[in-house]
């Protein structure tokens, strides 16, 4: 055991150096708990023939008779049991169950490790047998229980944090949940989708203890007309409530304050019963805290993909960087205000009535340090921006969602409403030159979905879905400097310039199919896709004079543009008991008429698309398949691809076009393994994918020494990209926690045209990750986790004998969590981060971040203190690789701070 003057030197170089963190974490945990583990051994017998008796549950007790640690015999009766002897002192029972035979319960000697155990036969009305222990996990059919009350903690809140520490389950830092290395379709609670997809939320509000079990649903029909018509491969999440008639209000109230001037407050409240399910919040912070994951809507991307709705991108841009890759909870200057309000009532007819309201207002700053070097075939030009911003995003979403999904028919629609602003206020030292600047985006759009889906005679079913949406982000770009005189007024000098930007859309997506039952599932589907766009810009200078001028290189952009598109999809399903497989053969005519009469633009492109797509898989047993698909893709440019006008996207970057519509043609294949084993908690999977996309435009960039202009020309380019992975995570019962690892590979080839000349990069990346998380003896918890991350960027051909662009990067990332709870009411919880940077013509970059946190248990209060960036790292500087671009991103961090939390659970 180390003594205090141990701990003293340990703390003091710690503090002093950091690099010994996780040494001295390794050393602690070991020698407080290893050094003193006691393992038993034994044979358990049948009393009367003397035989082995093989699953006999083996239990260690407290004297209050609470289960501790447990073992299950083998075929020869044996059992091992390893654990801490740190309660030396109390007194501990080793009992015997078995079903036929009779209870037996014996005090643990401390100085004996084997016991051999003689059960008697014991006859029992099984009327009256009541089984009272649930297994930890449970496999039935298509889908896996994990019992909660096993895989929770003491220590754990809220059922996120018992997801996070389910066998073969995946939470990244957005909330997004993934099974082994698929992502969920949705989170549901009792069946009931409340959240609409944004269960970020759910996961955090949710109390463990109203939770019975996590079930994943594989091979997942959400639609019961469609099921076991029409298969999936979807996986999804259903929490299982304890109670589901319950009528009880419960939640939690929680009020936080701090230092530096820090406050936390928070209302949560929530009913859940099979008519009735509510789950609504009100959250204040300044303490670095970011609400936007509780109320992003996963997989939305994928339902706008699968429609064809080509959602515009911004067009403008105030900073030319992106958030620091560390927890935003040391950068982010807030403060927030959130209210998340959802409910879901089911009738007695089986409708579903939803509505879900999220308003979100925050106003943050950020400070940063931006140095790029552009490498050319000929120079390095460098640009170096210092950038304080204020931002103050505005988010306010709704919907309302009917819903009858009935064993013969289905419906639904979803009407929603959303409305963004973004106001960000920034002073920027660029290349030596100040000024300020101001982006304005407002952001409306309107959407109704609508399904419906009846099943006909002889078990066919008809399809009919009809989308329509739109949506404007009208921006404007204030710059209150004259950039660039040369480029934008003639030479002259000027105050300030501002770009003004929109795309107006309306969409549209008709769709009908018909699904036929038979040994091969048949269904096809035809449909409808218009689209209506108008991208708008003009760019004015305020001269010196005060007066305002247009830009006189072009009249700016007044842009229509129309896409109709027919498709008609044949798709055929088979399944035996090893084989399935889908094809889908769509044909597709399009027709994308734009014009932009002050260029000369009046085009009109009909084509004729076939994109097939095909996946089959083999289950080589009940768990474990291998899988294999191929796409072809044919798709056409959007909007942003061919505006004539100039447009200044930042401060830094002009950007037009003189290309025709792009055209891409993309093939990609893939193989995928999954192996698992449910009941001893083992999950693997691994895949390759390759993909090939071929287009008639390429970028250019010509990069001077205040400015980027790209274009994109009319040249056939060729990009690639391969990858592959593999994981592996695997539940040991004895230390009640994970073991994972995991690995990715992937290259891509780009071409790339730089100040005139056409250049091939190859990119490489290898990720290699690997986690532990256990229970160490019944006070401790360790989680590790190290995350080595190597990518490299390489010119594959020399231009005029000139050396080859190359730029190297590595980086390691250590987490270490160190909990300690003496009793059931009192955690203590250390966390460390370690980063590890080089790159090789920068000195190499180390950080460590530290926090701490305290908490205690008062019946239905909690009661903490947690401590954030205990070193006070002011400070962090990240490296980043492109092709021909290094740079180097400094960020301001927040001070260290102190927080106390009460947490009132009602």
């Amino acid at each position: 055991m180390l003594n205090f003057k141990t701990h003293r030197l340990l703390l003091k170089q710690l503090k002093a150096k950091c690099k010994i963190l996780f040494t001295g974490f390794a050393l602690l945990v070991f020698t407080t708990a290893y050094p003193q583990s006691k393992t038993i051994t034994g044979v358990v017998k049948d009393k009367k023939t003397n035989k082995p008796i093989a699953n006999v549950s083996v239990l260690i007790k407290n004297k209050t008779l609470q289960t501790r640690h447990y073992s299950i015999t083998n075929n020869l009766g044996e059992f091992s049991i390893n654990f801490t002897n740190m309660l030396q002192s109390d007194s501990l029972y080793l009992e015997l169950i078995s079903l036929g035979y009779k209870k037996t319960l014996k005090l643990l000697d401390w100085e004996t490790s084997f016991y051999s155990f003689f059960l008697e036969e014991s006859f029992i009305d099984l009327d009256k047998v009541e089984v009272k222990t649930i297994a930890p996990i449970n496999l039935k059919g298509d889908t896996l229980s994990y019992n909660v009350d096993y895989f929770a903690r003491n220590e754990d809140r809220s059922i996120g944090d018992v997801l996070k520490r389910i066998p073969g389950m995946d939470v990244d830092v957005s909330g997004k949940i993934s099974f082994n290395g698929k992502n969920i379709l949705n989170l549901y609670i009792q069946g009931d989708d409340l959240m609409d997809g944004r269960y970020g939320l759910a996961t955090k509000a949710i109390n463990k203890d109203m939770i019975k079990s996590i079930d994943v649903l594989r091979n997942f029909q959400p639609i019961k007309v469609l099921k076991d018509k029409l298969p999936t491969t979807d996986v999804a999440v259903n929490l299982i409530l304890k109670d589901e008639n319950s009528i009880k209000l419960a939640g939690q109230a929680m009020l936080g304050a701090g230092l530096p001037s820090q406050y936390d407050m928070e209302l949560n409240a929530m009913i859940f019963n099979k008519k009735l399910k509510t789950l609504n919040s009100l959250k204040l912070n300044n303490s670095g805290i970011d609400y936007q994951n509780e109320f992003k809507q996963f997989q939305a991307d994928n339902f706008l993909n699968s429609i064809d709705n080509k959602r515009p991108d911004l067009l403008l841009s105030s900073a030319l960087t992106t958030d620091p890759d560390i927890p935003k909870l040391y950068f982010y200057q807030n403060k927030s205000g959130v209210i998340n309000l959802n409910s879901l009532y089911n009738t007695k007819d089986t409708i579903q009535i939803r509505t879900n309201v999220q308003l979100f207002a925050d106003r943050n700053t950020l400070s940063f340090e931006n140095n790029i070097n552009n490498f050319t075939l000929t120079d390095t030009i460098q640009f170096n921006q210092v950038q304080q911003s204020l931002r103050k995003p505005f988010v306010f979403n709704a919907s309302i969602n009917l819903e009858a999904n009935k064993t013969k028919s289905f419906i639904s629609n979803k009407l929603s409403f959303n409305a963004n602003s973004d106001n960000d206020f920034s002073s920027v030292l660029f290349n030596n030159g100040g000024f300020n600047q101001q982006l304005l985006i407002n952001t409306k759009e309107i959407s109704n979905n609508f399904n419906w889906i009846p099943r006909l005679k002889g078990k066919n079913v008809l399809n009919i879905g009809m989308n329509s949406s739109y949506n404007n982000m009208p921006q404007i770009l204030d710059v209150f400097t004259g950039l660039e005189p040369t480029i934008l007024n003639g030479g002259n000098n000027y105050k300030a310039v501002q770009q003004f930007a929109e795309t107006p859309t309306f969409f549209n997506h008709l769709t009908s199919s018909y699904l036929i039952q038979g040994r091969i599932r048949q269904e096809y589907q035809a449909g409808i896709v218009n689209e209506w766009q108008e991208l708008n810009s003009t760019l004015q200078l305020t001269q010196l004079n005060g007066n305002i001028t247009q830009y006189t290189g072009d009249v700016g952009n007044k842009l229509i543009w129309g896409r109709n598109k027919l498709f008609f999809t044949p798709k055929y399903f088979y399944k035996n008991d090893k084989w399935q497989s889908s094809v889908s053969l769509p044909f597709i005519w399009q027709s994308i008429t734009y014009n932009q009469s002050d260029y000369q633009l009046n085009i009109t492109n009909r084509r004729f698309f076939f994109n097939p797509k095909a996946t089959i898989r083999y289950d080589l047993n009940a768990e474990d398949y291998i899988e294999a698909d191929y796409q072809f893709n044919n798709n056409l440019g959007n909007i942003a691809g061919i505006y004539r006008g100039l447009i200044l996207n930042n401060y830094q970057t002009l950007n037009r076009n003189d290309a025709a519509l792009q055209e891409k043609r993309t093939s990609s294949t893939g193989l995928k393994y999954n192996f698992q084993r449910a009941r001893i908690l083992l999950f693997v999977n691994a895949g390759v994918n390759y993909s090939k996309v071929t287009a008639n435009t390429i970028l250019s960039s010509t990069i001077s020494n205040n400015i980027q202009s790209t274009v994109l020309l009319p040249f056939e380019n060729d990009q690639s990209k391969i990858s592959i992975d593999a994981s592996i995570k695997k539940y040991l019962f004895k230390l009640k926690g994970n073991i994972g690892f995991t690995s990715v590979f992937q290259r891509s080839f780009f071409n790339q045209f730089i100040n005139g000349q056409k250049l091939s990069f190859s990119n490489d990346a290898i990720l290699l990750a690997a986690l532990i998380d256990a229970k160490v003896g019944e006070v401790f918890t360790l989680k590790y986790s190290a995350n080595l991350s190597l990518s490299s960027s390489k010119q594959n051909n020399k231009v005029n004998n000139t050396a080859a662009l190359e730029n190297r990067f590595s980086r390691l990332n250590q987490d270490i969590n160190f909990g300690y709870n003496p009793t059931d009411k009192l955690f203590f919880n250390v966390r460390g981060t370690h980063m590890h940077i080089s790159q090789p013509t920068q000195p190499t970059i180390n950080y460590v971040f530290m926090d701490a946190s305290m908490r205690y248990k008062i019946k239905k209060m909690d009661l903490s203190l947690e401590a954030t960036n205990l070193f006070n790292i002011r400070e962090y500087k990240i490296f980043n690789v492109s092709s021909n671009q290094f740079s180097v991103n400094s960020f301001e961090l927040r001070n260290r701070m102190l927080i106390a939390r009460a947490i009132f659970n009602f």
